[in-house]
């Protein structure tokens, strides 16, 4: 797997509130609306484990990749893939 180019965790979400960072340098990565309405507090969380769900999503592509049939990477392995091409910027 290629090396990651994105800022890398923990990011936090500030409470919940609107504005994600990176935490280990107070850097910051994005702020969702700038309003605190629900919406806005579940982006803020869903960009704050980014990080997380990409490492997992890989972990899980590497298991698929040794342990499935062909079918079985067709209907789970192929979308994963594509997904973390995504989320990668490897996509255009």
């Amino acid at each position: 797997m290629s090396e990651s180019k994105h800022t890398p965790g923990p990011w936090d979400n500030r409470s919940r509130v609107t504005v994600v960072r990176q935490t280990s340098t107070g850097e910051w990565i994005a702020e969702v609306g700038g309003r605190t309405t629900p919406e806005a507090r579940i982006n803020a969380c869903l960009i704050a484990a980014a990080p997380d769900l990409l490492a997992a999503a890989e972990a899980a592509l590497a298991w698929i990749d040794n342990n499935t049939t062909r079918a079985e990477y067709d209907h789970t392995g192929e979308p994963l893939r594509a997904a973390i091409a995504k989320a990668k910027g490897e996509t255009t």
